[in-house]
């Protein structure tokens, strides 16, 4: 009489996943112990889809849990062997948190090796194969060359992913060529600075998702550029007056704004990537051409929280000071603030029940707060 082994059906990693979500922002250290105990029971206990054990490994890797990050995804492999996204979030690891160049080779021969009709529909095979050449085989010339494969393979939805990881490749790289003297980095820096260009305006051209944040990225870029007509000057002239050196700045600046008005047009109200951002841009485009009081009006509208940042705050003080401007005090902080406290303690505080019962720094000070009353 044969006696068969028993194996226990695997859970669904769902509920889990559900579960430290809830604490990702919130409880960071209770999200954290919830991974320890479910890495001690063992992930081969569980299984799950190919996108619900990368979206895992990246809470994990948000609550700074670096270890479970690679173990989800190892656990996701073991199940689905020939995933890509699973694949080229090792790929990433590999050659930065988990350093092992030589694991991270055979995982890019191992995704090189797929059909491209399998890889080529998923922008991480491209970007990340691209930062994984540049960055960590200091090729930039391949990474730039698998970048514009990308562009011809990745669905609409992810060509941005693509488009925005150019700078990455050109900029955050190694030269894409030697250089041997200032001369030539003068001349490299004008050619990668108009390939950024140039791959961004293809972007706007083929009207990808969310292109107003390349048009914001032209700006900034533009504004980086600025720099270039001062020096020149000072190196022709020697000396220059205050005005002298703004004058020759002025067209990358003036470039910059157009950039940012066609940010403005595109603007689809996405909420990754909130309008302010491009109000920041234009605003210290404004502080650096004297123009004060256009800048105050824009940074006095920004979210309490921005400008609570040091270098926004800054600005807009000097703003103040320099106009002698006032600007009228935001009554939204006060309205939303009460509108909070309302929230909190409607249907006799059942809001504020639930945050302390999941976070225990919060019921401990509720705890303190009565006993002090």
């Amino acid at each position: 009489m044969s006696i068969e082994t028993y194996i226990p059906e695997r859970k669904s990693l769902w509920p889990f996943y559900h579960e430290i979500s809830q604490y990702e922002y919130a409880n960071q250290q209770r999200a954290r112990e919830l991974i320890d105990l479910i890495l001690k029971e063992g992930l081969d206990n569980y299984t799950a889809t190919p996108d619900l054990w990368h979206n895992t490994a990246m809470v994990a890797g948000r609550v700074k849990h670096t270890i479970a990050q690679l173990t989800f995804v190892e656990a996701g492999l073991r199940e689905w062997p020939d995933n890509v996204d699973l694949l080229c979030d090792e790929l990433q690891y590999r050659h930065t948190t988990h350093y092992d160049l030589r694991k991270a080779a055979a995982i890019w021969q191992r995704l090189d090796e797929l059909p491209k009709e399998i890889t080529g529909p998923y922008w991480r095979f491209w970007v990340y194969g691209a930062i994984y050449h540049a960055v960590a085989l200091c090729n930039p010339q391949k990474g730039l060359e698998l970048l514009d494969e990308g562009l011809k393979w990745v669905k609409r939805d992810g060509l941005m992913d693509v488009l925005r990881n150019y700078r990455r490749v050109l900029v955050d790289s190694i030269p894409l060529e030697p250089i041997e003297d200032n001369r030539q980095f003068s001349a490299y820096q004008k050619r990668v600075f108009e390939l950024l260009e140039d791959r961004y305006l293809l972007g706007l051209k083929m009207g990808v998702e969310n292109g107003y944040v390349l048009a914001v990225e032209l700006a900034r870029l533009y504004q980086e550029q600025a720099s270039g007509g001062i020096l020149d000057r000072l190196e022709l002239n020697g000396q220059e007056d205050e005005q002298s050196l703004h004058t020759s700045s002025n067209h990358y600046l003036q470039r910059a704004m157009q950039y940012l008005d066609l940010a403005e047009i595109l603007y689809t109200g996405d909420p990754n990537h909130p309008i302010w951002e491009i109000y920041e841009v234009r605003a210290r485009i404004l502080m650096a051409q004297r123009r004060y009081g256009d800048a105050l009006k824009l940074l006095s509208s920004l979210p309490q929280n921005r400008r609570n940042e040091p270098s926004i705050a800054t600005m807009l003080n000097l703003a103040i000071r320099i106009t002698g401007e006032k600007i009228e005090t935001d009554e939204s902080v006060s309205s939303s603030f009460n509108e909070l406290l309302s929230s909190l303690f409607q249907n006799d505080g059942e809001l504020l029940f639930r945050i302390a019962s999941q976070n225990p720094q919060v019921a401990r000070i509720l705890r303190n707060v009565v006993q002090r009353l």
